[in-house]
């Protein structure tokens, strides 16, 4: 008998055993478990309703995270203060709580009651006071339902964040200090705004989104107006204009009625507005409406302050500056130049420039600088006439083209003697910083112009590939620059006095046997290096003489150190200097 009893104990304790074993498993299974509709979370510890687990949150300054699951949800109509003086029986009051949901597709919440009260319509009782007394109440990843009616949102609230969300119809009421939207989309009523910047002293939209039909953001407030200064920032947001006709700007203002205060509203980022154009702003981006009645006339009264990525564009109701614009974004100006003026070494001109958009006028001294053509005896090129080569005067750093080579019978241009030892070939352009007069100079023979060099191995291919793909850009760039590789150039050249220091240094700086200075290169201790580059290249043949006229002294003769020289010369002479190395 005894035997029985301890079989039975021991089979009991067995039992007992085994559930315990087995709890960790259920409790594992009841977390892992998705919640159902309606249900809430906080930590591990589920609870029917969000009403359950708002109550069960502590208000100790803490942060309660509250997991909703699918469904919709809301607090209207909760007492959030409970009994006064019993912190126990509080739901929202001095609490901090984020609500998170399964998405925006899956959580919503309801702002206020579902159908707004008609007999309330324009008054703020059809606004939610669940959160009245809260601390931050932040909503993620969901949906939040309001309306087209007036005065609706939280009320009383301290702080709302919203982030990672969709806002479906109209609101006036977010944190009474402050309310931050972070990449949150808002789709407004039809024709209506999505928000007012009404009981918030700094509101924040950050990379926000606004599907609107006409209106976005009402900057307005009668709450609380005179009280405090309103700041709005707008950073990296887009409006979407979906139907309808444009009525108002992204951020319209009106502050007729701010008292000592004023709005201050910081935009930047990259922000993509279609919206209504402010005449007076000139912009998409903010605006006062416009003076279409009596109301709207005193809307922009001198108490906004707008700045645009940190610059202050705006302020006491006039415009700062201009170049935040869409007339200067878009250049749509129409202007009104003056007559040139010669000032001796350069020309000046008045230019007036008015905006097609809010007629905001500059007059400006525009610099500029004569260039004229000496044909030297020749006559224009064919299809050319006089008006061609005629003077004309030319905005300072503007590039022109140059007129085409002229001709003359028995002789062939050779290139444009510029002012300054600059020398031109045909239809170079140049960037106006002078007074230019470009003569033409001639030669009874051709410039010469080398054949490009043929090598073995890759370099012989690579000249075939140059002249198989000559007709495109690309394959004549992409073939010169393999060529430069294989024949060992440094870099390339982009004109003579580049080439002979090339060669020179390659040729480990040897002296030239004159001694003569080139007249059209410097003179000073600085310009010896090109001198004697220059002097030696010349001795050596490796550049062409292009002093056309031999009668002249030779102290006279120059080097034209600023005319251009093609890869294909650089080439020819570059395999002469080696074969100079090789000889010595």
């Amino acid at each position: 008998m005894k035997q029985k009893k301890h079989n039975r104990f021991l089979a009991a304790f067995l039992a007992v055993a085994m559930m315990f074993q087995m709890l960790p498993m259920m409790a594992f299974a009841a977390e892992d478990k998705p919640l159902e509709k309606g249900q809430a979370k906080i930590g591990k510890t589920v609870y029917n309703s969000v009403m359950e687990a708002v109550k069960a949150a502590p208000a100790d300054g803490s942060t309660t995270t509250i997991t909703l699951g699918e469904g919709n949800y809301t607090l209207y109509n909760v007492d959030g203060t409970g009994t006064t003086g019993d912190t126990t029986g509080r739901t929202t009051k001095g609490k901090n709580l984020t609500f998170v949901g399964q998405g925006t597709d899956k959580t919503g919440w309801n702002i206020g009651a579902e159908v707004p009260d008609p007999d309330k319509l324009g008054t703020e009782y059809n606004g939610d006071y669940s959160f009245d007394g809260a601390g931050t109440v932040t909503f993620q990843n969901m949906t939040l339902h309001s309306s087209s009616a007036d005065y609706l949102g939280f009320i009383r609230a301290d702080k709302t964040v919203v982030e990672n969300c969709v806002i479906n119809g109209k609101t006036f009421y977010w944190g009474y200090t402050s309310a931050e939207f972070k990449n949150t989309t808002f789709n407004a009523p039809n024709g209506d705004y999505a928000i007012w910047t009404y009981s918030s002293p700094e509101m924040t939209f950050d990379g926000c989104t606004f599907n609107a039909s006409g209106k976005v953001i009402n900057v307005y407030t009668d709450y609380g107006a005179g009280k405090n200064d309103i700041t709005v920032n707008f950073e990296n947001c887009t409006v979407n204009h979906i139907s309808g006709s444009l009525n108002k700007t992204a951020l319209n203002i009106n502050d007729s009625n701010m008292g000592d205060y004023k709005y201050i509203l910081n935009i930047s980022g990259s922000n993509q507005v279609t919206a209504e154009r402010d005449t007076t702003t000139c912009t998409q981006l903010f605006g006062f409406g416009g003076k279409i009645n009596e109301f709207l006339k005193n809307s922009n009264s001198g108490r906004t302050e707008v700045n645009i990525d940190g610059k202050r564009v705006w302020e006491n109701g006039k415009m700062q500056t201009h170049a935040y614009t869409d007339g200067e974004k878009e250049q749509n100006f129409t202007r009104d130049e003056g007559d040139w003026t010669d000032k001796g070494d350069h020309y000046e001109r008045k230019v007036t420039k008015t905006c097609n958009y809010c007629h905001y006028t500059t007059t400006i001294t525009q610099t500029g600088y004569k260039l004229e053509y000496e044909l030297n005896g020749g006559d224009p090129a064919e299809g050319a006439d006089d008006e061609t080569y005629k003077a004309k005067i030319v905005p300072e750093n503007e590039k022109v083209e140059l007129a085409p080579a002229p001709t003359m019978p028995g002789y062939f241009f050779h290139y444009w003697d510029g002012t300054e030892g600059n020398f031109y070939g045909d239809l170079a352009t140049i960037k106006m910083t002078a007074n230019t007069k470009l003569t033409a100079q001639w030669g009874e023979e051709p410039p010469e112009v080398p054949d490009t060099p043929e090598g073995p191995g890759c370099c012989g291919e690579v000249t075939a590939v140059i002249i198989a793909a000559g007709t495109t850009v690309v394959g004549y760039y992409a073939g010169t620059e393999l060529l430069r590789n294989c024949y060992g150039l440094p870099y390339w050249p982009r004109n003579r006095s580049e080439l002979a220091l090339m060669l020179w240094e390659d040729a480990d700086r040897p002296m030239p046997e004159s001694t003569l200075l080139y007249p059209d290169i410097g003179q000073e201790e600085e310009d010896m290096d090109l001198q004697h580059a220059a002097r030696w290249a010349m001795e050596n043949e490796l550049l062409p003489d292009l002093n056309w006229d031999s009668s002249k002294p030779e102290e006279e003769q120059k080097f034209f150190p600023t005319y251009a020289v093609s890869r294909a010369w650089a080439l020819h002479a570059w395999n002469k200097a080696q074969q100079l190395k090789q000889d010595a």
